[in-house]
């Protein structure tokens, strides 16, 4: 966040996104994620949502589900490679209905 001056310090040790990170354009999501990092203490967890195009996606929104965003699966082994790189373990991942879910917990220092 432009202008915001934020503490060095890991303040919590859990911490959710939904729906948000797959919609950030460049390398917002890999921002996103790297400052998740920062604010979960060693050993916290993050669970990351994204919207996945499954059947309910498609039965749920039938005039969207062909365009654009919501025209492909998500790719795993993207969120999964993002949240390595941001400093997680990942040690979940699955779906629900419209959703995959990735759970990483923050490497220790």
């Amino acid at each position: 966040m432009p202008g915001w001056r934020a503490s060095p310090i890991a303040w919590t040790s859990r911490l959710a996104t939904c729906g948000r990170c797959d919609h950030l354009r460049g390398d917002g999501a890999a921002r996103a994620l790297a400052e998740a990092a920062r604010v979960i203490r060693p050993r916290g967890q993050f669970l990351l949502m994204v919207v996945n195009v499954d059947w309910w996606v498609r039965v749920a929104f039938p005039s969207i589900h062909g365009h654009g965003y919501f025209s492909t699966l998500q790719d795993v082994a993207r969120w999964r490679d993002a949240l390595t790189t941001a400093g997680f373990d990942v040690t979940e991942i699955g779906t629900q209905p419209g959703t995959l879910f990735l759970l990483g917990e923050r490497k220790a220092d």
